[in-house]
């Protein structure tokens, strides 16, 4: 008997079954003429090896209806024999035309396991006879696909062992060769879906290509079975087009499929909320199809560890890994089971238990290539694959058989929206992926490969932050940095009184407008960072996204701007601290003592020792700190680092997750906003430590050193402006103070006990605020307070300025010259002033005698040359008109001579070390060495101050720096 056709399959119930027809028609005439049967025991008798001696055997499935009326249910199923019988070798069943080895079915396809018996004795159908018949029948409706080149494939781009790239052109490629022609005579006769499935992915292994013989007998395909409107090019009024038999590839153009708010499916930044399901559909190159399997693990090439490979699916999670992997790395990862490609449909499991399916934007798909990019009028497909080494082998009389690149996912990417008027919905996820080629030759180079998945916001919802940034940044530079910047200038002219408005002036405003604004600026940065560690670890429902680095241009350019103009300033402040007028008066009268022979008495030396004291506790106030920076810098770096806090800089909206992750992003806001607080509790917890503490307990160092002057019986002279600074009384009411220790404490006792006039300029205000400034101010400091007040805005007359600089700061300016011509600018620079001239002294002694006079005259006529300021002149320290023309004192109860210090900075200085800190810390990454480097600068910082400071003391107070401990 000759047998025409074997039209079905089926193992589904575990032997396998094989159905045998009889007739010379495309139907079964006999449902019933024979049965094979293999089972776990054996090959059956059914039929004998007459039977089949004739006939030409090759195994197939057929459509479900034939499937049905042949007595079989559900879906027909790839054979796969179970049959292990040692008795029924190889040999044996294959001069039966029947192969039941496991091992070589996989490997087998519907081409291979076809049976298709011509009336007698006909010619075998081969791959090359099914291809040229395909192009026949389409070329003659007009297809116009080319003959010469369908079974050749070209690979872009392969990276060669010498680094260079090119294009790699296959002949007769092994995938082309043997899945094509079959594939798609199958496809277009009998409309067989794994057919139709295999046609598609070859067309996929070629980057669907327009110019692949398998795209477009795609094309031509569904053209015929569905319709033009199918078919590339075309729109219609759905993102998925008919396409009958073949599988969905191409995306309707014109469609807004990536703007669809279709998807059932409600997300949410609760910790309890469940990981988005992602669910690949698998094919094999022959069209089987392999199930489905959730997507987690997969496509990562660069590798992961275990506990962080499914991160990304939690959703707010942002996950990136990126490498550098070789030949032996990718194929590794290749299925162990086949060298065959796998193909794969993703998709997004809804709530209603339905599969979405995912578009993919492929960038190297000609399309895309050739365009800026893949936007929803076209250009998204539906499948892809994952690494590939089977395009390369030619089948041609030169090839050699072996692979020649490999083809892998260079960069993949997903895409997760949320719709801004809906934030618990999402827009359908974009999965985008680059494919890259590297040579089989063992010296290939390696190349990046990368799997990227981001959760953000919509355009809509990422522009209204920006646009509350720059509504937030303008209103504090107007209402904040625009006041205070005006305050300070108008502060400058007024100390300045007379002088023309000069560079000088437009120098002072450029360089404060720089310090104040990047101070608000500072002020801005803070403030969002935090907003967004707050949001994105507290956030239950959806209200924003973490914005990714990317889109964080304008954050990273407003931190420059600050950390330039904060370095701006602290120079600016440094300069003034250095070049500082300091000058200290001795109100100690000299002993009388004998002159020599005995016979009268004459002024004796006054001893050096209090001044030097004084002179030396100044120096070390110069770099006092109210803030200990080093225990600051190494707390953030014991807490950021050591306990792990830095982990709140992860994309990752569990607040509770303090976990170290290789490829969840971190988001550099975000760690900026994690060092600021932490930066800012320990300044704040500092500073508190300080006022309520330790200046209860140890005293205010400020105030101690005022106290030094008045037990020295030494007033010092400030001038941080040409006629204006501070002046610290110090002048005591003892005979003399260079005297016993029971001496000074018997003083000092008297003092306690009242017996003695306050220690201020001017002792004698009594009664009421309103009785002692006439009715002008009904509240402020009492009596008792302005007689014990000893620190004093002092501003000088120009005639008492131009003597003090004629008289002493010539002298001082006219040795250090000479200094830096015979030893050198740097020498001098390094070691200081040298030992002062005897003019110097007498100098020096002269201006102290005009300070002195000047002081007395304040201290005659203190009804009109000592001020006690009103409130606003207290809070804005607002000279009075007339300091211009005279010299004038106001009380200044809020030691504003610490200005000149580091004491009276802290603020500039603590914000330009968080400031530092926090930025070194957003752009590294790495506590530790934002912590080296922040101190590195603060002691380079401090140590300037330190070192040309000291210079400018021993130079204007004449006090040799040998002499400064």
């Amino acid at each position: 008997m000759k047998l025409k056709y074997i039209i079905g399959v089926n193992y589904s119930m575990g032997p396998c079954w094989i159905k045998f027809f009889t007739g010379t028609s495309g139907m079964p005439a006999d449902r019933d003429s024979f049965a094979y049967r293999t089972s776990t025991g054996g090959v059956a008798t059914g039929m004998t090896a007459d039977e089949y001696e004739d006939s030409i055997w090759e195994l197939s499935t057929v459509q479900d209806s034939w499937w049905e009326q042949g007595g079989f249910r559900g879906r027909p199923r790839w054979l796969l024999s179970q049959d292990n019988d040692s008795a029924h070798t190889r040999a044996q069943l294959d001069a039966r035309g029947i192969w039941p080895e496991a091992k070589l079915f996989k490997d087998l396809t519907y081409v291979h396991l076809q049976r298709l018996l011509l009336q007698g004795h006909g010619p075998l159908r081969t791959a090359a006879s099914d291809l040229a018949y395909v192009l026949a029948a389409l070329n003659a409706k007009g297809a116009g696909i080319s003959t010469s080149t369908a079974t050749q494939a070209v690979i872009q781009g392969v990276r060669e062992p010498s680094g260079s790239s090119r294009a790699y052109t296959v002949p007769q490629s092994l995938p082309l060769t043997t899945w094509q022609g079959p594939a798609a005579r199958s496809c277009m006769d009998a409309g067989d879906r794994a057919a139709c499935n295999s046609l598609a992915n070859l067309c996929v292994l070629q980057m669907y290509s327009g110019e692949a013989a398998a795209c477009q007998m795609y094309d031509e395909l569904v053209t015929a079975t569905a319709g033009s409107s199918a078919r590339r090019g075309s729109s219609a009024a759905s993102p998925r087009p008919a396409t009958g038999p073949l599988p969905w590839l191409y995306y309707v153009p014109g469609t807004s499929y990536l703007s669809a708010e279709d998807v059932d499916l409600q997300v949410s930044m609760s910790t309890a909320a469940a990981p988005l399901a992602f669910v690949l559909s698998a094919y094999d190159i022959n069209g089987t199809w392999l199930g489905t399997h959730n997507w987690t693990l997969q496509f990562q090439v660069c590798g992961a560890r275990i506990e962080e490979a499914a991160k990304w699916t939690r959703f707010g999670v942002n996950y990136a890994s990126s490498c550098s992997i070789d030949l032996s790395g990718l194929l590794a990862q290749l299925d162990f089971t086949s060298n065959e490609p796998r193909f794969y449909d993703p998709y997004l499991l809804q709530a209603s238990g339905e599969l979405y399916p995912l578009p993919i934007k492929l960038l190297n798909k000609p399309e895309t290539v050739s365009s800026s990019s893949a936007t929803e009028q076209g250009g998204h497909v539906r499948r892809f694959f994952y690494i590939d080494t089977q395009l390369s082998v030619s089948t041609a009389a030169a090839g050699d058989g072996s692979s020649q690149a490999v083809v892998y996912p260079s960069a993949m990417s997903l895409l997760v929206q949320i719709q801004p008027q809906a934030r618990s919905r999402i827009y359908p996820p974009l999965l985008t992926i680059q494919y890259s080629a590297m040579s089989s030759s063992p010296n290939a180079p390696s190349l990046p490969a990368g799997f990227a998945v981001t959760y953000t916001n919509p355009p809509q919802l990422t522009g209204a932050f920006w646009y509350s940034w720059q509504t937030m940044l303008i209103v504090l530079l107007i209402l904040v940095g625009g006041p205070v910047w005006v305050w300070r200038v108008l502060l400058y002219m007024r100390k300045k009184a007379n002088a023309p408005m000069d560079l000088e002036l437009l120098l002072y405003a450029g360089i404060t407008a720089a310090d104040v604004f990047s101070f608000t600026l500072a002020l801005v940065l803070f403030l969002v960072s935090f907003y967004w560690l707050v949001l994105i670890k507290l956030q239950e429902g959806v209200l924003l996204l973490m914005l990714p680095d990317a889109q964080l241009h304008n954050f990273w350019v407003t931190v420059v701007l600050a950390m330039v103009g904060q370095s701006l300033g602290l120079l600016k402040m440094l300069y003034e601290q250095i070049s500082v007028d300091i000058f200290f008066l001795d109100w100690e009268k000299p002993r009388r003592v004998l002159a020599k022979g005995g016979g009268r008495e004459e002024p004796g030396p006054i001893s050096a020792w209090r001044g030097l004291l004084v002179a030396n506790e100044w120096n070390e106030l110069q770099t006092a700190r109210l803030t200990c920076p080093s225990f600051t810098l190494i707390t953030m770096v014991f807490i950021l680092q050591g306990a792990n806090m830095q982990a709140a800089a992860y994309i990752n909206p569990d607040q509770n997750d303090y976990s170290s992750y290789v490829n969840v992003q971190q988001s550099m806001l975000l760690r900026f906003g994690i060092a600021a607080v932490w930066f800012l509790v320990l300044g704040v917890a500092q500073v508190l430590w300080k006022v309520v503490v330790v200046h209860r307990v140890a005293g205010h160092p400020l105030h101690g050193f005022i106290d030094l002057l008045f037990l020295a019986n030494t007033s010092a002279i400030i001038l941080d402006e040409r006629h204006s600074g501070y002046y610290l009384h110090g002048r005591n009411q003892m005979h003399h103070s260079d005297t016993s220790l029971a001496e000074l404490n018997g003083s000092l006792l008297r003092e306690e006990e009242g017996l003695v006039a306050g220690r201020g300029l001017v002792t004698g205000y009594t009664g009421s605020v309103a009785s002692i400034t006439g009715g002008l101010l009904a509240s402020g400091p009492d009596a008792a307070a302005l007689n014990d007040s000893q620190v004093f805005l002092l501003h000088v007359s120009p005639e008492l300025r131009r003597r003090y600089e004629s008289t002493l700061l010539s002298q001082v300016e006219q040795a250090a010259q000479e200094q830096r011509a015979n030893k050198g600018a740097v020498t001098t620079a390094v070691r200081g002033p040298s030992r002062p001239p005897g003019t110097s002294m007498s100098a020096s002694a002269a201006i102290a005698d005009a300070f002195k006079a000047a002081l007395d005259e304040v201290e005659r006529n203190c009804s009109t040359q000592v001020i006690i300021p009103t409130y606003w002149q207290r809070m804005f320290q607002l000279p009075p008109a007339a300091a211009a023309t005279s010299t004038l004192l106001t009380h200044d109860f809020h030691a504003g001579f610490a200005s000149a210090l580091f004491y009276g900075q802290e603020l500039r200085l603590f914000v330009f070390e968080a400031l530092l800190f926090c930025s070194l810390h957003m752009t590294l990454g790495n506590a530790a060495v934002a912590g080296f480097v922040t101190m590195l600068v603060q002691r380079l910082v401090a140590a300037v101050r330190r070192h040309w400071g000291e210079n400018n003391l021993s130079r204007k107070t004449l006090v040799d720096r040998h002499f400064l401990i």
